[in-house]
C-alpha cells in the first residue's frame, strides 16, 4: 500500500519518526507531504500511524490523474461512494504542494453536489476558513467513516537538508496529480484530555507538548514493549505517552514535587484506560497500573539504584533553565551554559552506565534564540559521543542528512528552543 503523511509543524522530525516507527524511509512530496510504499494493510497502518506524534493525517494513494482529468476522477468516486452509503454523504478535499487547484477544486466539487442532489442523495461538501481542512474539521464532520477527504497532491521534486526543504518548480507543470483519501487523523481529543485534563500541570516548569514527548519515544523504541528511563521526569509527559505506546517506565527525580505530580498524573492515566482519553488502536488497553515506578534520586545515584535493571532507552527532556520572559542577553547566555552543561556533561557518564549496549538516548536540551541566531547549549555533540556513544542514521543512508547537530524544535515567539538529540549505546 502506497500511503501518505501529512506532517506536523516540525517535517524533518516527523519524517525521523515514521522512518523509525515504519522501518522505512518515506519520500518527500510537498514540504509537508510524504509517502511511504509498504506492504501494510489499511488496518495495520492505520494502527502504527496512531502510534506517531508528529503526523496529522494518513491517507492511500488512490491513483495518479492529469490535471485535466481531476474533476471526472473525483465525480466518479463520489458516484461510487454514493451507490454503497446510507444516509447523508460528507465530501471534502485539501490541497497540498500547490494554492492554483483550490477554487476549481470548490467548483468541481458544487458540481458533484449539484448532481448528487438532483439524484435523490443527501449531499454535502465540507469546507473551512483554512484552505486545508484541519484533523478537528475532518474528524467532527465524520469525512473518515460517512463520507470522504480528498487528498490532492502536486508533487515537487525536493530535497531535505539541514533541516530545510529546497523546491525546484519546473518552468512547465504537466505532472499528474496524486489523488488520494484520508484514513486516519491525529488523536487530537485524547491528547487534549492528556494535556488539560490531567491533575497536575506547572506552566513556570514548562510543558513539553504531548506531541513532541511521543515522537521521542519512538525515536527511543519503535516496538512495544520496552523498558524507558526518564530520570527528569517533571510532570511525566514522556512517561504517559512511553505507557500508552505499551513501554516499562521509571521515573526519576531530584525534586520529591515532580515525582509527586508525575505519580498523580499516571495514577490519573491508569484509571482511564478503559475511556476515550487512550484510542484502542495504538495499543491493547492494559492495566497500566504495574508498568511504571518512580525512584526521588539525583542522578549521579541512579546507577547504584537501578543496578539490576535493565534500561533499554533513556529519554528525556534536561533541565532547560529557568524560563525567559524576554530575549536574552549572551552574558545571560554564558551563565545559563555555566549552570547547565556540568550537570548534563555528569548525566551523559551515566546514562552511559545505566543503557544496555545499542540502547538509545533521546535528550531535548536548550537551544536560547538571540534574534535569528541559535545558541546551542552544547558546543558540539563530541561532549555527548566521548562518553561511549554514537550518532546513528536515523534515515537508513538516504539523500536525507542532518547537519552535525540535532533537531531544533520550538515556535518563533518562543525564546527557548530544544534541541532533539539521537544517540546509541556503542
Amino acid at each position: 500500500m502506497d500511503s501518505i503523511f501529512i506532517l506536523g509543524r516540525n517535517p524533518l522530525l516527523s519524517n525521523a519518526e515514521i522512518a523509525s516507527v515504519f522501518r522505512v524511509q518515506p519520500q518527500a512530496l510537498t514540504g509537508e507531504v510524504c509517502s511511504l510504499s509498504a506492504e501494510l494493510s489499511e488496518t495495520s497502518a492505520r494502527q502504527l500511524f496512531l502510534r506517531l506524534g508528529g503526523s496529522i493525517k494518513l491517507a492511500v494513494v488512490d491513483c495518479k490523474v492529469a490535471v485535466t482529468a481531476l474533476g471526472q476522477t473525483l465525480q466518479s468516486s463520489v458516484a461510487a461512494i454514493a451507490q454503497l452509503a446510507e444516509g447523508k454523504i460528507a465530501v471534502g478535499a485539501s490541497v497540498y504542494g500547490t494554492s492554483q487547484l483550490q477554487a476549481s477544486i470548490a467548483k468541481v466539487l458544487l458540481e458533484i453536489k449539484r448532481v448528487q442532489r438532483s439524484q435523490g442523495h443527501a449531499f454535502r461538501v465540507v469546507t473551512s476558513r483554512e484552505p486545508i481542512l484541519s484533523s478537528v474539521v475532518v474528524a467532527k464532520n465524520h469525512l473518515l467513516d460517512r463520507g470522504r477527504e480528498f487528498i490532492i497532491i502536486r508533487s515537487q521534486k525536493s530535497e531535505i537538508g539541514s533541516q530545510n526543504v529546497a523546491f525546484r518548480y519546473p518552468t512547465s507543470d504537466l505532472r499528474p496529480l496524486i489523488l488520494g483519501h484520508t484514513l486516519a487523523v491525529q488523536d487530537f481529543e485524547g491528547q487534549s484530555s492528556r494535556d488539560y485534563g490531567r491533575p497536575r500541570r506547572d506552566p513556570r516548569r514548562g510543558i513539553l507538548p504531548i506531541q513532541l514527548a511521543r515522537i521521542l519515544v519512538n525515536l527511543a523504541l519503535p516496538k512495544p514493549g520496552g523498558t524507558l528511563l526518564d530520570p527528569f521526569c517533571g510532570i511525566g509527559t514522556i512517561l504517559q505517552e512511553a505507557l500508552l505506546l505499551d513501554h516499562e517506565v521509571i521515573g526519576s527525580d531530584i525534586d520529591p514535587k515532580a515525582i509527586e505530580d508525575s505519580r498523580a498524573n499516571l495514577e490519573w492515566l491508569a484509571a482511564r484506560t478503559n475511556t476515550a482519553v487512550i484510542p484502542s488502536e495504538p495499543c491493547e488497553l492494559r492495566d497500566l497500573a504495574g508498568s511504571y515506578t518512580f525512584i526521588q534520586s539525583d542522578i549521579r545515584e541512579l546507577p547504584a539504584k537501578l543496578r539490576d535493571q535493565p534500561i533499554d532507552a533513556i529519554v528525556t527532556e534536561a533541565p532547560l533553565g529557568p524560563p525567559l520572559s524576554h530575549q536574552p542577553t549572551i552574558k545571560q547566555i554564558s551563565a545559563l551554559r555555566a549552570d547547565l552543561v556540568p550537570l548534563y556533561e555528569q548525566a551523559f557518564a551515566v546514562f552511559a552506565k545505566l543503557l544496555r549496549p545499542g540502547g538509545r538516548l533521546v535528550i531535548a536540551l536548550p537551544i536560547w534564540r538571540v534574534g535569528n541566531t541559535m545558541h546551542y547549549a552544547l558546543d558540539s555533540l563530541e561532549a555527548i559521543t566521548k562518553y561511549g556513544f554514537i550518532i546513528p542514521d536515523l534515515f537508513h543512508g538516504t539523500r536525507y542528512k542532518v547537519q552535525a547537530r540535532g533537531f531544533t524544535y520550538g515556535r518563533p515567539d518562543q525564546h527557548v528552543w530544544r534541541e532533539i538529540v539521537v544517540c546509541e549505546r556503542i
